[in-house]
């Protein structure tokens, strides 16, 4: 019989791109007109916002700004802050021509410094890196099948990822927030922290469906002269993003990006400043995945024939995860000698790398805390500490290889006074994201049998007897005799393939 061999296209995909680029960050930085005088600078603080990421051939682009928050002291000793952008934009070369590239970037300051040339002017320099990766989609073709021709088949059950792909929505949020009964009038705004997290998601025939929040945490001067306060304001979002493709089917991976915030006091029917006017534009991206499975064959040979086949190593993608959990950070933070009482405390998040361990999968943290204060004479400072923290997520399936993108975003932070020089501190971090195993193995890409050069065989001999050591496979023994599995297994009244200790076997010729 004539060997008719069966392919099947198998999509898989692979990280083309995984690197850091560093870029700097360098301004002189004027103060606007509105803002007073500059003092002391207490802290300049960056935060890196993309607004576009492009693909061209075998380059990305990178587009974004750096917004830097300049905190200082007027002369009046009040706590004031200036915003500033400066954009950057990187091309990276990605070494080929990825196909349906799908791209995930993030990045962490790693230093920055500021020095103030006079009462109005700032020179800023420092440094930030850049993480891409860029995964792209690409068709196999493997041997899923074959008959004829007296071939023997082994096969394995391929489990891969198709990223189905990937879309973003950009949309403005706009609202008129009231300030908590009993709080007096805004006189300036000092720090403003935004945040949007996603809370549901549900996908729909070529649509998902996203429902998250928006949170705005706030710490402002007051109009009269008293201690600054603080507001959190907590916003319902949703967006229905178009994805081709997308079916129930489908785990999604959907996040939220904060482009921009515009937050200015607001007078009520008073004339009082008792009210906000926000602006907030996001973008929602959301990247949808489907298992596959295929019974690929790995090895064969003919039992009539001498047979050949071709391989290839191929590198695959298998979701492993979407996370989406909260870590609960609670500490008690000994205060600097020279602190009498904390203002204001907030935290920045930042995912730092992830392990596998016997459990799942160990995701690494760090959290830089930070606090405007009151010193020993009255005045106010800044201070800062980075802590590490782990978040762990419990796997069923092991993986050799991980590949985790995850983002990790400071809801909330809060504090209260001990009494001893120590604070709790207790703060509320989303982590989201997927974990990828990365799975390398050969694929066979075609077989073939010689009919005119049959398996040399004694005609004299029917079975063989055959010393088996613990731990052969009955598979690799029937190659070596060119039989069949089931031939060997039905002999020896065998269940299973792998033997569990020795023994002697019968092999019988397989005609």
């Amino acid at each position: 019989m004539e060997l008719k061999v069966i392919k099947e296209s198998v999509t898989v995909n692979e990280v083309v791109y995984d690197s850091f680029t560093e870029l700097p960050i360098e301004c002189d930085v004027l103060l606007p007109d509105y803002c007073p005088d500059i003092m002391k600078v207490l802290k300049c603080c960056a935060t890196p916002v993309f607004t576009q990421t492009t693909v061209e051939g075998s380059s990305l682009t990178v587009e974004g700004y750096a917004l830097l928050e300049l905190y200082y002291l007027s002369e009046n000793r009040q706590i004031r802050c200036s915003e500033h952008k400066t954009p950057f934009s990187k091309v990276l070369d990605l070494k080929c021509t990825p196909e349906n590239p799908t791209v995930s970037v993030s990045a962490t300051v790693d230093y920055l410094n500021c020095r103030a040339v006079n009462q109005r002017r700032v020179d800023i320099r420092g440094a930030m890196t850049i993480s891409a990766k860029v995964i792209a989609q690409k068709s196999e073709n493997v041997v899923s099948d074959a008959e004829g021709g007296g071939v023997q088949l082994r096969k394995n059950a391929m489990n891969t990822t198709c990223v189905v792909g990937t879309a973003e929505r950009q949309f403005t949020v706009r609202e008129d927030l009231e300030l908590g009964y009993g709080k007096s009038a805004i006189g300036a705004i000092v720090r403003k922290q935004v945040q949007a997290v996603a809370t549901d998601c549900k996908v729909i025939s070529n649509k998902i469906v996203v429902k998250g929040e928006l949170i705005i945490n706030l710490f402002y001067l007051c109009e009269e002269d008293e201690r600054p306060e603080t507001m959190q304001y907590n916003l319902p979002i949703s967006q229905i993003i178009d994805l081709s493709g997308v079916d129930e089917d489908c785990k999604c991976d959907v996040r939220f990006r904060v482009i921009s915030c515009d937050i200015k006091p607001k007078a009520d029917l008073d004339g009082e400043s008792t009210m906000l006017s926000a602006e907030v534009t996001l973008c929602a991206v959301a990247k949808a995945h489907r298992n596959t499975h295929v019974q690929a064959v790995t090895d064969a040979f003919s039992t009539t024939y001498e047979s050949s086949f071709a391989e290839r190593p191929i590198t695959a993608l298998r979701l492993i995860d979407v996370v989406d959990d909260k870590h609960h950070y609670k500490e008690h933070l000994e205060l600097p000698d020279e602190v009498v009482s904390v203002l204001h405390m907030w935290c920045d998040a930042a995912f730092t790398g992830g392990n596998l361990v016997d459990s799942g999968v160990q995701l690494d943290g760090r959290l830089m805390l930070s606090m405007f204060a009151m010193d020993n004479e009255n005045n106010p400072v800044y201070f800062e500490k980075p802590v590490d923290f782990t978040h762990m997520v419990e796997l069923t399936d092991q993986e050799e290889n991980l590949l985790a993108d995850i983002t990790m975003k400071a809801a909330s932070c809060e504090f209260t006074p001990t009494g001893d020089g120590r604070v709790e501190v207790r703060a509320e971090i989303i982590i989201c994201g997927t974990l990828y195993g990365i799975m390398k193995c050969d694929v066979m890409s075609d077989l073939a049998v010689d009919e005119t050069k049959p398996q040399k065989r004694d005609g004299n001999t029917a079975l063989t007897i055959y010393f088996a050591q613990q731990g052969e496979c009955v598979w690799d023994i029937a190659k070596r005799y060119h039989t069949s599995v089931a031939a060997v297994m039905e002999e020896n009244s065998m269940e299973k393939e792998l033997l569990q200790s020795r023994a002697t076997l019968l092999i019988p010729l397989i005609v």
